[in-house]
C-alpha cells in the first residue's frame, strides 16, 4: 500500500512551538484525522532536544546550556538527544498507523520513510533541473 505524503515547510518562532506542532501532527495522524506529513524546519538559534526516554543528566551539560542561554527541551517521540541550530535542517516524518504493514521493523520503516522523502522531493528536484537546463 502506498500512502501519499504532504510536504510542509514551516518553521515557527520557538523550538517549543515547533515540537508542539510535530506532536499535534502526530496526534492527528494517530487519530485518523490527517495523513502522512514530511516537514522540514530550521531554527536560527541553538537548542538541545532530548528524545522522550533520554536522561537529561546523562546527555546534557545543563550548566553550560544555562550559562549560554541554550534552551533544553524534550520531544514526545523517541530517538537520541540532538543539538539543533543554525545550518541544521530538521526533518519530521509523520505516518498514520495504517501507512504500511511491518513499520515496527527498523529496516522496513527506514526504507518506507526514505522512499516517501524521495517521492515528496521529486517535483522540486525536477523543477530545479528544468531551470538549470533552461539557463
Amino acid at each position: 500500500m502506498s500512502v501519499a505524503m504532504s510536504l510542509l515547510e514551516l518553521t515557527l518562532e520557538t523550538v517549543e512551538a515547533n515540537l508542539a506542532l510535530d506532536e499535534a501532527l502526530l496526534i492527528e495522524a494517530d487519530e485518523g484525522r490527517a495523513g502522512a506529513v514530511l516537514r522540514f524546519w530550521d531554527f536560527p538559534r541553538f537548542a538541545v532536544v532530548l528524545g522522550a526516554s533520554r536522561r537529561l543528566a546523562g546527555d546534557v551539560r545543563v550548566d553550560a546550556c544555562q550559562e549560554d542561554g541554550v534552551p533544553i527541551v524534550r520531544r514526545s517521540s523517541g530517538g537520541g538527544t540532538v543539538v539543533i541550530g543554525p545550518g541544521a535542517l530538521n526533518v519530521t516524518v509523520i505516518l498514520p498507523n495504517s501507512a504500511a504493514p511491518g513499520l515496527s521493523a527498523v529496516d522496513i520503516a527506514h526504507r518506507y520513510v526514505l522512499d516517501r522523502i524521495a517521492g515528496a522531493l521529486e517535483p522540486s528536484i525536477a523543477r530545479s533541473l528544468s531551470k538549470a537546463r533552461a539557463t
